[in-house]
């Protein structure tokens, strides 16, 4: 057996879209020819039955940062005050909280041997420690960046002394390992073009036994009404206006009697702009858990995903939305979009640029051809196209991968 060492923060109890990768490699690493052990950089929680495969699980217990933001977020500080000390955490902790867990991760597993040590983000400060790992017991180092580090277009990561910084962090790294994969074949043209290391892409996913939720109770009854006749668009994820800018399609929502929720963390001048527009049909909700955003996925009448920044990464909730029988309005932030390129021909999805001539015809568009368009994407949902993006076969693949870079090494 080849025993595996995977790293992350993005490992229950922290929930994220990642951690679903992650959770789906572990499970397909344990069906194949590997014997892993995880490492989580948090103190050991209540026992997630996700994870109950999963032989040898090491906690690292967290980091001074990490502890001092958990008391500040426990705390009761004006919010005022949270909000500032959080900002100068942000600004100060490069490349993340995590920082300053070195010699705390790696004493973890001291008199343990492996012979690959897998990093997987969320937090970047695990490929650091991966690299050392790697080097003091001589075995492999597997990144499993995700999306681009140092070339993260989504602020803060886009704040030039960040760049600088991680670029710098990244090289350190990224240089010596083995195997990099990434999301999609834009970044990993990028780290081809810098580090000597194989590279490969394994694209984010969805879970069709996830979705099968059609006796749960509808999430957004908590906070809107349910109008017989009237569409729900919805957006779910991190939205603030340095990266992904909803201004426009609320002003474009104003005009129509269709809702628009947004949920999640979100920029406050969203609720100001549809307070002075006298928008009553645009609806805020703060963070939800993976499962809720499972729910409203499947709940609302159309999917709103906006894209990235930068042309170098593809929303992972993009992939969900795929697998989901509803209408997909993706809005595209830059000219060379690589999740075009996915989208491109699959039936019931509706791409346009992120201003308010080009949204207002898809809003058109889709309110008045609503039932075809959900006919459509009963078919796209059910085609090959999509369904090899089921987490099932990502898994396998980065399997695959990983197997064949050991039985080289051999």
């Amino acid at each position: 057996m080849i025993k595996v060492l995977f790293i992350s923060s993005s490992l229950p109890p922290n929930y994220d879209s990642q951690t679903i990768r992650n959770i789906y490699f572990l499970k397909a690493l344990d069906r194949s020819e590997f014997s892993v052990s995880i490492l989580v950089p948090d103190d050991e929680g209540v026992e997630d039955p996700k994870l109950g495969f999963i032989k040898r699980k090491i906690y690292a217990g967290q980091g001074v940062v990490a502890k001092f933001e958990s008391y500040m977020v426990n705390s009761k500080f004006p919010k005022i005050i949270k909000y500032i000390i959080s900002n100068v955490l942000m600004y100060l902790t490069v490349p993340d909280k995590y920082i300053f867990m070195s010699k705390r991760v790696i004493s973890s597993i001291e008199g343990l041997s492996f012979d690959v040590v897998v990093s997987a983000s969320g937090a970047y400060s695990a490929h650091q420690w991966a690299a050392k790992i790697a080097k003091h017991k001589g075995i492999e180092h597997v990144v499993e960046m995700g999306d681009p580090w140092a070339d993260n277009p989504i602020w803060p990561e886009s704040m030039l002394y960040r760049k600088l910084i991680n670029r710098r962090l990244e090289r350190l790294a990224l240089s010596n390992a083995s195997l990099i994969i990434t999301t999609n074949e834009r970044t990993s043209n990028l780290y081809r073009s810098r580090y000597k290391a194989k590279v490969c892409s394994v694209p984010m996913g969805y879970s069709n036994s996830e979705l099968d939720l059609q006796n749960k109770e509808r999430l957004y009854k908590t906070f809107i009404a349910i109008q017989e006749g009237v569409l729900n668009f919805g957006y779910v994820g991190v939205s603030f206006k340095k990266s992904r800018d909803l201004s426009p399609i609320i002003k474009i929502m104003g005009q129509y009697d269709e809702n628009l929720l947004i949920v999640g963390p979100h920029s406050q001048s969203y609720e100001d702009l549809a307070s002075n527009l006298g928008v009553g049909n645009v609806f805020f909700m703060d963070k939800v858990s993976y499962q809720q955003s499972l729910l409203l996925a499947v709940d609302v009448d159309v999917n709103i995903v906006i894209g990235n920044t930068g042309g170098l990464q593809i929303p992972g909730k993009l992939y969900l939305t795929l697998g989901v029988p509803l209408p997909l309005l993706y809005i595209t932030q830059c000219i060379e979009d690589p999740a075009v390129e996915i989208l491109k021909g699959l039936p019931g999805i509706y791409i346009c640029g992120n201003n308010e001539v080009e949204l207002e015809k898809a809003v058109a568009y889709i309110v008045s051809n609503y039932s075809n368009s959900k006919l459509q994407s009963e078919i796209r949902s059910r085609s090959c196209d999509v369904a090899v993006f089921e987490w099932g076969s990502i898994g396998a693949e980065f399997s695959r991968e990983l197997l064949e870079l050991m039985r080289k090494e051999k």
